[in-house]
């Protein structure tokens, strides 16, 4: 056991006052490797940090201190960071003897009054000291990077308290800032711009304090008013999003003058700050509620500002989708050293691209109908990059555009507002069939369903109108496109769109074919980490095949039959021919993916996988496949026991399933590692 003379409670440690140089001697002692000087020094700031009036100050000087070492200050800087909920909220300990002064003793008494204002007042001036004294340290020199980190986290911590009711002008004075024009400050013009970032995440969390001291006496039972609580909270929200509504405009201004200046002449400084715009847009959707956009007048300037942004942002999406977009031909120019290179340009501009489409994908949840007018040109210019690049360009393409690029196309097919009225039926009908074979045939009347697939929103608007056209024109088959929009713009039929999701994003890559053999349990754990789709994930393969499988959910019959075709059609193909197994393989993980909509639309897509279980299925599982033959054959092998695995409740003679059961169980000693642990989880499965 640990001795008490270890523990940061011990009784033998006393703890001084707290002072400028106490503090400094306690941050020193934190690095010393001797446990007898390090534990006094965090014991002593534990202590001061719960008892806090002067502590934060004196932290705050610590770092404006250049004299002292960067260690020392960076150490400083991230307890500053900790300590803001201490700070701006009570601790446990304050908490009780503060309410022993007030409320356990007669409230009227005049003594108790004056400790009252006393704590108020303490707390108050540190508070705006820390206020005061923030900005200033970490807009100054004397600050590097790694400490200006915990110090923008820091602000943003206070925002999460303060903004706006007590610091109303926190954004509008970093927005002024970031657009200086000051050469000598372009440092200080990036940590503006990150500021309004971390500012604007942490507003979505905004702290509703109950001071023990301003507050009343408890009421019977010990409840605050609760009624008073959400009202405050209620207001607090509205001030903190108009509030931030307000700096809109200066903030895509900043995207448009920025995003021209670097494209332009490929200056870093450019680059930089409108990629720092971009995010903070972004989180300001994130952060206002659609709810409030759609009904109070405060925010009608906001939506007309959003409408014209993103009929610009749109061009930027169109400029920036190239992924070899050409250098600049800046010729002579006053500041050369300052341009990016041609591989940084090139990175650059791929940033630039996925941000603007993170941006979309946060407008269309917070104001769905003012993003309509560019609905059309970002499908148009996603499906282009989706379909248009080939497999080998694809899988060089950085993955976060890949994720950015299937998530846009999954919330446009999501967003309600973009449904047309034949979307909406498929999926009314989707969801009888499903419940019609649980009802045993009757279903269920449809005013007992969600009421978004009850009736569309129809509108006169003719932005919206053409939002929905594109939508429903993505999920469309050739023929169909062939009749209805052949007048139209070009578009990518849902064939083209379907085979390159399996192609491109669901079949295995190269890497990973080799990882079968090199790391066969790793791969067997990461196939079990993509079967789950409703997970969140940042892969490639994952983002593909939840866009597939919302694609499947809003045209299952068109969508099915294209998925079936293209199986059969691999199939088909040479066993020697390595690519087209792989093709097979991903198809039938599609398959697998889409399993739901396959089922419940089976006698639309005259699909019966007992069919395919004696025609193909149960071949493979008996073959004997050894180490020796290439690995796509292998992939295959499991990949059939994965399928049998989740369309076994679709074998219904029990003789076949006996059947099933044997050809798995065999797959338990089979000599690739990856298909053996598949058996042995199918075996479970079908056992249970």
């Amino acid at each position: 056991m640990m001795s008490n003379n270890n523990s940061y409670e011990s009784s033998s440690i006393s703890v001084p006052e707290c002072t400028l140089a106490s503090v400094v001697a306690a941050l020193e002692g934190c690095s010393n490797q001797d446990i007898a000087v390090r534990q006094p020094a965090e014991k002593a700031l534990q202590e001061w940090e719960r008892t806090f009036p002067g502590y934060f100050s004196h932290l705050l000087s610590v770092l404006g201190d250049s004299h002292i070492v960067k260690e020392v200050r960076l150490l400083a800087a991230i307890l500053i960071k900790n300590a803001v909920p201490t700070v701006w909220c009570f601790s446990q300990e304050n908490n009780r003897r503060n309410r022993q002064v007030v409320v356990g003793s007669d409230v009227g008494n005049d003594d108790d009054k004056e400790r009252r204002q006393i704590i108020l007042e303490q707390n108050k001036q540190e508070r705006a000291h820390a206020k005061a004294a923030l900005p200033n340290l970490y807009f100054s020199e004397v600050i590097d990077e790694r400490i200006a980190v915990h110090l923008r986290l820091a602000i943003a911590a206070i925002s999460c308290f303060d903004y706006p009711l007590e610091w109303p002008n926190l954004l509008q004075d970093l927005i002024q800032i970031a657009a200086s024009t000051n050469h000598d400050g372009n440092m200080n013009r990036v940590r503006a711009i990150k500021a309004i970032r971390e500012v604007l995440i942490h507003a979505k969390s905004r702290k509703i304090i109950i001071n023990p001291l301003q507050s009343s006496p408890p009421t019977r039972g010990g409840f605050l008013d609760i009624a008073q609580m959400m009202q405050q909270a209620a207001l607090a929200q509205k001030g903190g999003q108009t509030n931030a509504a307000s700096a809109f405009r200066p903030l895509t201004l900043g995207i448009t003058q920025h995003a021209a200046s670097f494209l332009n002449t490929a200056n870093e400084l450019d680059g930089v700050l409108c990629i720092g715009y971009i995010k903070a847009v972004t989180e300001l959707y994130r952060l206002i509620s659609p709810r409030m956009v759609a009904r109070l007048p405060e925010f009608e300037s906001f939506k007309l500002d959003s409408r014209n942004f993103l009929a610009q942002a749109v061009q930027l999406l169109e400029q920036t989708s190239f992924w070899n977009l050409p250098y600049p031909n800046v010729g002579a120019q006053q500041h050369p050293q300052r341009q990016v290179s041609h591989e940084s340009w090139t990175r650059f501009v791929g940033k630039v691209y996925r941000h603007v489409l993170n941006c979309f994908i946060a407008a269309i949840s917070t104001i769905p109908l003012e993003a309509a007018s560019a609905i059309p040109r970002c499908i148009d210019v996603v499906l282009k990059s989706i379909v248009g690049l080939d497999d080998t360009t694809i899988r060089t393409l950085p993955v976060k555009r890949l994720v950015a690029e299937t998530l846009f196309l999954r919330d446009v097919l999501r967003q309600p507002q973009y449904c047309s009225d034949e979307m909406f039926a498929n999926q009314q009908q989707a969801v009888q069939s499903f419940l019609s074979k649980i009802t045993g045939g009757t279903g269920l009347p449809m005013t007992m369903l969600n009421p978004q697939l009850q009736s569309n929103n129809n509108s006169n608007d003719p932005d919206l109108e053409a939002a929905k056209a594109s939508v429903l024109r993505m999920i469309k088959s050739a023929s169909d496109l062939q009749d209805n929009f052949a007048n139209d713009r070009a578009t990518v039929s849902v064939e083209s769109l379907v085979e390159a999701l399996v192609t491109k994003f669901l079949r295995l890559s190269d890497d990973e074919v080799a990882e079968w053999d090199e790391d066969p349990e790793g791969r067997f754990e990461t196939d079990e980490a993509e079967r789950a789709v409703d997970t969140v994930d940042d892969r490639p393969r994952y983002c593909g095949g939840m866009l597939l499988v919302q694609i499947m959910r809003r045209n299952p019959v068109s969508v099915g039959r294209v998925l079936i075709n293209f199986a059969q059609h691999c199939q088909q193909l040479p066993i020697q021919d390595t690519r087209g197994l792989l093709h097979r393989e991903a198809s039938y993980r599609a398959l697998q993916l889409c399993k739901f909509s396959i089922l419940s639309n089976s006698s639309e897509l005259n699909f019966d996988f007992n069919v395919w279980w004696s025609g193909e299925l149960l071949s493979l599982l008996r073959s004997n496949i050894t180490t020796d033959q290439p690995v796509p054959m292998r992939m295959l092998q499991s990949r059939a026991v994965q399928i049998l695995q989740i369309y076994s409740n679709c074998i219904v003679d029990e003789q076949e399933y006996t059947v099933a059961f044997v050809a798995v169980s065999h797959l338990l000693a089979a000599p690739d590692l990856v298909t053996a642990l598949c058996a042995a989880r199918c075996v479970n499965h079908l056992a249970l």
